[in-house]
């Protein structure tokens, strides 16, 4: 299988000064999608691949696949067999190449394939806050008490959207698994639906659900319209369990 079913290429003019990556290329073939960054046209810097399927693919022609193993091995011409969402065996791509798979995917010795990384502390609703221009440069009181007036304003929706933008951040950052700590539930806020943002793009995904049950009334730091009542918090964390 050698061409996309799509190929965008989104120029980084603003981002590569940063990065000094030309282009994010995102490519969809079959089930399969990877998300990379090219620089110059010609060489590939990085790689983050997602397959959602209960079947079989085989990635070869690895340039070099970065194992993580106990030998930390480097294995170059590799391959790696996944089948339902599990890689099954790593390998040259001469010792798997003769296997069946339903897909196959030839990285034609561009790539430099690695695990993905791993995050495993985050607020993802707080992206839509960290540019508060009143919240810069403070200590971590008063970032928190300008902030939370904020935050009692949140919605389902705020959340969703959230949920969304700090997981394709991370995404294209190489990371394939997170963590989320969240923690305020005003409103109409559920867990749920920062499950359901994560589900919708793909990312894999440890939700934790917080709380917070002092507020200034009581000699906390929150403002009490973003507490909640331990009652409350107990019954909501056993109907997540």
């Amino acid at each position: 299988m050698s061409k996309s079913d799509f190929l965008i290429d989104i120029s980084m003019k603003g981002l590569n000064r940063l990065f000094n990556y030309d282009y994010l290329v995102i490519q969809k073939i079959g089930k399969i999608k990877t998300i990379c960054f090219i620089v110059d046209k010609s060489f590939v810097i990085g790689i983050t691949l997602f397959f959602n399927s209960m079947g079989s693919l085989l990635v070869k022609h690895i340039h070099t696949l970065v194992t993580m193993d106990e030998q930390r091995r480097e294995i170059q011409d590799g391959a790696l067999l996944v089948h339902a969402n599990v890689i099954q065996q790593v390998g040259t791509t001469a010792e798997l190449d003769s296997l069946e798979t339903d897909e196959i995917l030839d990285l034609q010795n561009r790539y430099i394939v690695l695990p993905g990384l791993i995050n495993t502390h985050h607020h993802f609703y707080q992206t839509l806050t960290r540019a508060v221009p009143a919240a810069q440069d403070c200590d971590l009181f008063n970032w928190l008490q300008t902030l939370y007036p904020m935050w009692a304003n949140l919605t389902s929706d705020a959340i969703y959207a959230s949920a969304q933008m700090a997981a394709a951040e991370l995404m294209l950052s190489g990371c394939t698994t997170s963590s989320d700590h969240l923690y305020v539930f005003p409103n109409d806020c559920t867990l749920d639906d920062e499950i359901r943002g994560v589900q919708d793009i793909g990312l894999r995904f440890h939700a934790s659900r917080g709380s917070m049950s002092v507020g200034e009334s009581q000699g906390g730091l929150p403002p009490d319209s973003l507490v909640e009542a331990e009652a409350d918090i107990l019954k909501d964390s056993q109907r997540l369990i």
